[in-house]
């Protein structure tokens, strides 16, 4: 689902992207980002500064999934094409386009302006790029299309003789980090689902839905298993390991 934060004055637009099973063909192998900045200077390095974020928001997980960044000034001829081209992709009208906040960087589909921003997201986001992409060979995110909850389930594959759930969490989240370890020793299939990017926050609706979790209760840490579901610390680390060596993680059905 899309969400749009807008400043009345600048109409600000934006996209808010244990052992874990890889069951499905990579797309791609590498996570692209892609960042749009205006600068008319010629003796100025319009991208250092993001440079800087980057490599420090990344500087101990950077060798977890491959990387590239491309830097596209928009100041230039060239640039603004490549501006009004990629963004039309994304589903924004040409004019709309053009309010968004410059600089802005775009990793997966989702949308991040100012440095700033960049700077308390950055990481998260190519986390959760490199799982969906890479761990799960999902397909780059379309935040034009309407999946079917078939479509979006479709990169996790599901052996009903195989232990099975699926966890839902964040790493900026204190209460996931707490539940790791247990996470780690479940046995069979934990199928990680990053909650941070639009496209997986559907998934977890999906699941809130046909387990019929309370809306109060829709939060992370949360571990679906065939016959029930746990959620926030306490829950999963005391009754998940239960449940799993009672075979509750037998026989999983995706939800439809």
């Amino acid at each position: 689902m899309r969400r749009f934060y807008i400043a009345i004055a600048l109409l600000v637009i934006m996209l808010t992207s244990c052992k874990s099973a890889a069951l499905t063909d990579k797309v791609t192998d590498k996570i692209t980002m892609h960042y749009f900045y205006n600068e008319a200077c010629s003796s100025c390095d319009g991208a250092s500064l993001f440079r800087d974020i980057v490599n420090a928001a990344l500087k101990d997980v950077a060798q977890l999934y491959p990387y590239e960044i491309i830097e596209i000034n928009t100041f230039t001829t060239d640039g603004e094409a490549a501006w009004d081209e990629f963004f039309t992709k994304l589903g924004f009208e040409e004019q709309a386009a053009r309010f968004i906040v410059q600089p802005v960087l775009v990793v997966d589909g989702m949308i991040f302006p100012t440095l700033e921003y960049i700077g308390g997201s950055v990481r998260e986001a190519y986390l959760a790029a490199g799982e969906d992409l890479i761990i799960y060979g999902k397909e780059p995110y379309d935040p034009t299309g309407s999946p079917t909850p078939k479509q979006l389930l479709s990169a996790y594959k599901v052996n009903a003789k195989t232990p099975t759930c699926f966890y839902f969490y964040r790493n900026g989240c204190g209460e996931c980090g707490r539940v790791s370890d247990v996470i780690a020793g479940l046995p069979g299939d934990i199928l990680r689902v990053n909650t941070f990017t639009d496209r997986n926050q559907d998934i977890a609706r999906l699941f809130y839905t046909a387990y019929g979790v309370p809306d109060e209760l829709q939060t992370i840490p949360a571990v679906f298993t065939a016959k029930g579901y746990y959620i926030g610390y306490d829950d999963i680390t005391t009754r998940l390991p239960i449940s799993m060596a009672n075979g509750d993680g037998l026989n999983f059905k995706l939800p439809d």
